[in-house]
Formats: structure tokens, sequence, C-alpha cells
């Protein structure tokens, strides 16, 4: 999956959330900070480390976007 598709996908999935929640559609970054706090919610419940996890995905997403990088130069 590449890095476009994966933001349509979290995308749409923030508009999702944005209408189960009653957040305006244009209301990005309270859906943002919402959404990690209830996967903490949700890391908390089933026993899972949401730092180690957010930590992890960081490195991911750096090295998504380091590779990005070289493509475009």
């Amino acid at each position: 999956m590449n890095t476009v598709s994966r933001t349509e996908n979290i995308y749409r999935l923030m508009l999702t959330y944005n209408k189960m929640t009653g957040l305006e559609e244009s209301d990005r970054e309270t859906a943002v900070r919402d959404m990690l706090a209830d996967l903490m919610h949700l890391s908390d419940e089933y026993a899972i480390d949401f730092h180690d996890q957010l930590r992890i995905a960081t490195d991911n997403f750096n090295a998504e976007t380091d590779v990005l990088e070289e493509e475009w130069s």
C-alpha cells in the first residue's frame, strides 16, 4: 500500500469517526487527538503498550517518508 492509499484510508476513517462522535468534518485536529485518546483507551483495555506501538509507528512513518524523499530526489 502506498502513502496516498494510506492517507485516503485514514481520512475516510476520520470522516466516519467524526460522524459517529458529532464532530464537524473540518475539525481534523480534534478528530486526530480524540482518535489517539480512544486508541489509548482501547490499548489499555486489551493490554497493548500504546507508547511502544506509537514508537514503532513513528519509526515506520520516518522510514516510509525517508524512502519517498529519496525517490523524489
